[in-house]
């Protein structure tokens, strides 16, 4: 175990930018804020409301692409801020993105980074890490389509966000004029798979670390209890 370390050189160069359907009102973002959140030097939390808090940054999403199918404001959201993470953080090396009720264990993304780093140069090569699942012929997202002929891609493997997701600075600089270019209308993880491949990335199903659920009474115990995470 490498032990949480505020002074380390990795921590301070990873951009954190949580997407919230609520914003900063709502307790689960609270939660964050005085947990895992107090402890990282850049936390910015995209949601359509906006101005509720100093981090709280507002997305704007045209009424018109809100309506195209069920999910699309939600799923603009995700893309338009991983698009504003890049612009308000443009010299940082890794990109890590969240959704209201994830809990992060710094030590753990700490050891995470530093075995990337030690075989990876986030500046130059385009990283897009998480826990990935798979779509399938039944797949629930695909109930936003009319037609089954709608659903791009059926069977592409995407990231989950709840998990989280990394991305280093050389994937978030390539993709940053291309985000808002994908179609929105698909559940928010699978929009971001899809945006992916759509600008000739792989996702490549290498097992690298597990991920580990976290019950939703065990968050204001490790709040309480893990003082320095």
């Amino acid at each position: 175990s490498i032990p949480y370390n505020r002074n380390s050189k990795l921590l301070p160069a990873v951009a954190f930018g949580l997407c919230s359907g609520k914003g900063v009102p709502d307790s689960k973002v609270q939660g964050i804020l005085a947990s895992w959140g107090k402890h990282v030097d850049s936390l910015t939390i995209f949601t359509k409301e906006g101005g509720a808090h100093p981090n709280e940054v507002k997305v704007e999403v045209p009424a018109s692409e809100g309506a195209v199918r069920p999910g699309a404001e939600m799923s603009a959201i995700y893309l338009r801020s991983r698009r504003l993470l890049f612009e308000l953080s443009p010299g940082m090396r890794w990109y890590f993105f969240c959704e209201d009720n994830t809990f992060v264990i710094l030590h753990r993304l700490q050891a995470l980074l530093q075995w990337f780093e030690a075989f990876y140069n986030p500046l130059a090569d385009p990283l897009f890490i998480g826990f990935k699942g798979d779509t399938a012929a039944d797949f629930v997202f695909k109930t936003s389509f009319e037609a089954d002929a709608e659903f791009p891609a059926p069977s592409l493997p995407f990231l989950h966000g709840g998990p989280g997701t990394l991305m280093s600075h050389a994937l978030a600089r390539r993709m940053h004029h291309h985000w808002e270019e994908c179609i929105s209308g698909l559940d928010e993880s699978v929009t971001i798979a899809y945006c992916i491949y759509e600008n000739n990335f792989t996702v490549m199903n290498e097992p690298l670390f597990e991920i580990e659920k976290v019950l939703p009474d065990s968050f204001g115990v490790l709040s309480a209890e893990n003082k320095e995470l």
